[in-house]
């Protein structure tokens, strides 16, 4: 699959690529990866995560060094009464493009740390995880 195949099957406008400055990448064995840039609340940029679109290889990858962060967090300062947690940075993005305020863990489903915690408070809190194992361990987990 294609970097803009992988973009078009999961309704990511060319729009949402420029705002959270997704780009394409090719390894050395020619396969092709979303690279996702990852920020903090302040928007400057953390590390990169990597949505590897080939077959055989794993799906994610994450600059050395990364760690589990909220991803699209500077939404939380925003003046909405809610805000939903999703499983993954794409579904963030998806829900951005139809301004529904919503962050992710850049760790996966069961990688909620405690300390964003406090970063809620004041809002109603949706939990959309992806209904599958990780999903159902990582909803327990946050609520």
């Amino acid at each position: 699959m294609t970097y803009q195949e992988y973009l078009t099957d999961h309704g990511i406008t060319e729009a949402s690529i420029q705002k959270f400055g997704l780009k394409n990448e090719t390894d050395l064995m020619g396969t092709n990866s979303v690279v996702i840039p990852i920020r903090n609340s302040a928007e400057k940029p953390i590390f990169n995560k990597y949505r590897h679109l080939g077959a055989d290889t794993v799906k994610y990858t994450a600059d050395l060094g990364s760690h589990a962060s909220l991803f699209n967090s500077q939404v939380l300062s925003q003046s909405s009464s809610y805000v939903i947690i999703c499983e993954g940075e794409i579904d963030c993005i998806r829900l951005d493009q139809e301004r529904i305020v919503a962050v992710t863990s850049t760790g996966g489903a069961g990688s909620f740390n405690e300390e964003w915690v406090s970063l809620f408070r004041g809002k109603d809190v949706l939990v959309l995880l992806d209904n599958d194992e990780a999903g159902r361990v990582g909803i327990e987990k946050l609520l």
